[in-house]
């Protein structure tokens, strides 16, 4: 059989497994059903056994066999304890190690889940000396109850290595303690499964059989002793102190086996480091290194899957955790040239970026929002502020909405000569225009120069009119609201700053007005002025990759991030999983990253709160319903106000008088502050 014919197989086998099982989920037993499982463990087993197979793997992976493995075993677990059934079982066990030494070449959407709950049914089958079989067989069922105890437990082990175990979703009050209780049933499982092998060992008389039972003996020891071991050393944080006081137990044999185990787990070369006070902390932070990781060829591959797989609504909130982290470790610029690229590949025309609710847009507008407010402040305020304590001067070109008493030539020039004003002072403004921003409009016109390079002009003017329409207009139409002025802009102003808007737009646009008769007059200002925009536009997009990392802005990462971060991956990890699997980058990535966050979410376990929208809390009460009260608020006010740059900051943080560790009864990060450093 061809190994593309693989995928189409294993959703068979599962379609008709599915159907072994009611409308209630109750397995349905009959002889038919079960000799077709019987079948299909063979089956299964011949196709990932990597001794016998010679066909090439990469089709075993196109889909998942978690779905199809799950309903086998829950449908052999219902079987009755016949000689018969143990066959099965022993079979089964035999096929899930298998699988798991085929790991890498298989799928898996929810693999710590699934591996948990094989786990949790395959050591139900343990039978150690209890054989209660059925219906009661007149020959000794000794050796095919040790082959079974010995099939689990090479299975169980498999399963359990580099595996943090997982409580039920109902076990999650207190998840350390479930954690901890789990791990306590599996161990005693383990330990008294060598004791019944100690025990067996001493009873045995037969002569003729003592040697082939004690090789039996020995080996599902030595399977008991590993799953022991791996069990131990994925789960240290909550396993050590229920096993350490085996190392002193009365009784030698006990003492010897955990011994053993012990030194197994530290030629593994156990992390001990997980038993420290920062274990949570550190995994958070590993959390954040691996999604902010690059690969050789420059992507992000965890981060790129979470963003092709959020809902819209959770676009916001992802864009401000990625630019926050990102920035933090010095990554903004490889962040955004993916993102971008990732919109522009799938355009068509320039026309259409960045004007939806896509992940590129959200970010670009939060890093307009966080990295340009104080330029806007600084660029604008002195040009309007003066506006508002002259209401009387009019900028109405538009015959039909001008007032009578007043002259459309005089108010055109007033429209002009501010338009003038404006203009100048943010094209001088180049160097004091944000690195952040330098960088995204550079990371842009990359993007650009890219998919469209018969376009090199058009290029540098997608960068002008992205930084007008999304930047400096909107800030100029509405300066109140944008926070530019306090006071109330009159009416007549606000239509001067409209008008002055256009203008404005169209430059960066390099476009004339055609269809706004008012407007044609200002097309001679327009050309006078479009060559004068475009080298703007190139010296903010010009590279600035030179600017010394050291000096570069400090950044701060609030809990709320990156526990929002810990969040959004816990719950679409099942899609990312999908999305990295089926991505054309697959191969040359790997599965290491995917495998490495699955594993640190199963030891992080889920997220603790649901987010609050902060706006539905505080939308009630008006004195609040203007403020942003999210808790990323920290970040924007550092940012906001340079303050990284201030004398006072840096005075400040170099005394060291202040630190960080634990949190209050409420969650709240505690801070310590040194009196004695301050002088």
């Amino acid at each position: 059989m061809s190994s593309a014919l693989y995928p189409i197989l294993f959703e068979q086998i599962k379609t008709i497994v599915d159907k072994f099982f009611d409308l209630h989920g109750q397995v349905v037993v009959s002889d038919l059903n079960t000799q077709f499982i019987e079948h299909i463990i063979f089956i299964m087993k011949n196709i990932l056994d990597s001794g016998k197979s010679d066909q090439p793997s990469e089709h075993l992976g196109v889909t998942s066999i978690e779905g199809m493995m799950l309903g086998v075993v829950r449908y052999v677990r219902h079987l009755d304890m016949t000689v018969h059934a143990i066959h099965i079982k022993t079979k089964l066990c035999q096929l899930v190690e298998v699988m798991m030494k085929r790991r890498d070449d298989l799928a898996f959407r929810q693999e710590m889940k699934f591996r948990n709950k094989l786990v949790e049914y395959l050591t139900d089958w343990v039978l150690g000396t209890s054989h209660q079989i059925a219906p009661p067989s007149s020959g000794d069922v000794t050796i095919i109850t040790r082959d079974l105890d010995q099939a689990c437990m090479e299975a169980v082990a498999a399963l359990l290595h580099g595996l943090p175990l997982q409580p039920e979703e109902s076990d999650r009050g207190d998840l350390m303690e479930a954690k901890s209780q789990l791990f306590l049933k599996y161990f005693t499982l383990f330990m008294n499964l060598l004791n019944d092998c100690n025990d067996a060992s001493e009873v045995e008389k037969e002569v003729s059989r003592q040697r082939l039972a004690a090789g039996k003996l020995n080996t599902l020891r030595n399977a008991t002793i590993q799953a022991m071991s791996n069990l131990l050393s994925a789960n240290i944080d909550s396993g050590l102190m229920h096993s350490i006081d085996l190392g002193y137990n009365r009784d030698l044999q006990t003492r010897a086996a955990f011994m053993e185990v012990l030194t197994k787990i530290l030629q593994q070369g156990t992390e001990f480091d997980t038993l420290a006070e920062t274990v949570l902390v550190d995994r958070f932070e590993q959390l954040v290194q691996l999604v902010t990781m690059i690969s050789d060829k420059g992507e992000l591959p965890i981060a790129m899957a979470l963003a092709n797989v959020v809902t819209t609504c959770q676009m916001d909130e992802l864009a401000r955790v990625f630019v926050t982290l990102f920035d933090a470790k010095h990554l903004l610029s490889p962040l955004l040239w993916n993102m971008f690229y990732r919109e522009v590949e799938v355009s068509d025309c320039m026309q259409t970026l960045f004007r939806g609710n896509s992940l590129g847009s959200k970010i670009m507008a939060f890093c307009f929002k966080i990295y340009g407010a104080s330029y806007l402040q600084m660029l604008l305020e002195p040009l309007i502020k003066p506006l508002l304590d002259d209401p009387n001067c009019s900028f109405e070109v538009d015959p039909a909405r001008i007032e009578t008493n007043e002259d459309i030539e005089e108010n055109r020039q007033n429209l002009v000569a501010l338009t003038q004003k404006v203009f100048d002072a943010i094209v001088n403004s180049a160097e004091t225009f944000p690195a952040q921003l330098r960088s995204m409009c550079h990371c842009l016109y990359q993007v650009l120069s890219k998919r469209f390079p018969q376009f090199p002009q058009n290029n540098i003017g997608a960068v002008g009119t992205v930084i007008f329409l999304r930047f400096i207009n909107p800030a100029i139409v509405s300066p109140q609201e944008m926070g530019i002025v306090t006071k109330q802009v009159p009416l007549s102003v606000k239509r001067g700053l409209m008008l002055m808007s256009k203008i404005l737009q169209n430059i960066a646009n390099h476009v004339e007005f055609s269809k706004e008769q008012h407007m044609l007059p200002f097309n001679d200002f327009l050309r006078a002025h479009f060559e004068i925009g475009r080298r703007f536009f190139i010296q903010i997009a010009s590279d600035c990759e030179t600017v010394d990392q050291t000096s570069h802005s400090m950044s701060f990462i609030s809990d709320a991030n990156v526990l929002a971060l810990h969040r959004l991956l816990w719950n679409h990890q099942e899609r990312i999983g999908d999305y990295l699997s089926s991505s054309r980058d697959h191969k040359a990535v790997g599965r290491r990253p995917f495998d490495k966050m699955v594993t640190l979410l199963a030891y992080l376990g889920p997220p603790e709160h649901k987010p609050v929208d902060s706006h539905i809390l505080f939308s009630s009460y008006a004195r609040w319903s203007s403020i942003d009260m999210s808790s990323s608020n920290f970040e924007e006010i550092m940012k906001k106000h340079n303050m990284h740059e201030k004398e006072e900051f840096k005075s400040l943080k170099a005394l060291n008088i202040f630190y960080q560790a634990g949190t209050s009864k409420a969650g709240f990060p505690v801070f310590y502050y040194i009196a004695r450093r301050y002088k």
